[in-house]
């Protein structure tokens, strides 16, 4: 019978709870009947009815007694013994006797019951989003060495001078379109890095002669235009996606501006 995914869950760990275990079998069941009460009628495992006004019971308390099996006048000793629940509020017994719980001394509406459940989200809301949780603050945790050595090895590629490429590409190459570069914008780009490691490969695979032909069209390009001249730099030039496009530019610098038009 469908009741609108609206579930009260008892863990299997309640059996051996010694808290539960110490309760009557009926505070037990009034304990279960609050639970399933705070899921329909309460919001993230809060519940307040109001169940008397002044002495007089009212509807709403009627409910709540009756759901969890409990007489009226007992209703608020009754969910006080209950264990992961924190009652606050007051209530008048008809004998003008005054129950508080969790106010101290501050003010309150009398007859107003509030329950707050212990760890309402780790046991009713999604108890598999927290055995997620677990695992991946574990993982994070066990990782951490990794972290720490993958961010060493970031640091040697971005400091490490451009070693000679595999199959026989001469360094001095790549030395000589880095200093192209420099000499046409004025900066003084190392050839460090993933742009220096990018510069390897596309000389492996095109030549000396178009990272050099890429570079000075690019530059005659780029150079005074306000936004594409901050992309002069050689992870850009010899990105393995964008290289061929660049060395198959028409000569000259105007028309359309290729990786701000594309």
């Amino acid at each position: 019978m469908s009741d609108g995914m609206k579930w009260w869950k008892l863990w299997a760990s309640a059996l051996t709870d010694p808290k539960l275990l110490a309760l009557t079998p009926a505070e037990r069941w009034a304990w279960a009947a609050l639970g399933a009460y705070t899921v329909v009628h309460g919001s993230k495992g809060v519940l307040t009815v109001r169940t008397h006004d002044g002495e007089k019971p009212t509807d709403a308390g009627l409910q709540l007694a009756l759901s969890l099996g409990t007489p009226i006048d007992d209703l608020w000793r009754v969910v006080a013994r209950l264990p992961n629940v924190m009652l606050f509020g007051s209530v008048t017994t008809p004998k003008s006797e005054t129950l508080r719980y969790g106010l101290g001394d501050a003010p309150n509406d009398n007859g107003v019951l509030r329950v707050t459940w212990s760890n309402w989200n780790r046991y009713q809301r999604d108890s598999t989003g927290y055995e997620r949780l677990k695992k991946w603050r574990k993982r994070r945790n066990d990782n951490g060495t990794r972290g720490e050595e993958t961010k060493r090895r970031k640091e040697e590629l971005l400091t490490t001078p451009l070693k000679p490429p595999k199959r026989g590409a001469s360094c001095s190459e790549c030395a000589t379109v880095i200093a192209e570069l420099n000499r046409l914008t004025g900066r003084k780009y190392q050839g460090l890095g993933q742009g220096g490691s990018m510069l390897h490969v596309r000389h492996q695979e095109a030549g000396v002669s178009a990272c050099l032909e890429v570079v000075r069209k690019m530059t005659a390009r780029w150079l005074e235009h306000p936004k594409m001249t901050a992309f002069l730099r050689p992870e850009t030039l010899f990105r393995p996606g964008k290289f061929d496009s660049y060395l198959n530019e028409p000569d000259g610098g105007g028309g359309r501006l290729p990786g701000l038009d594309d």
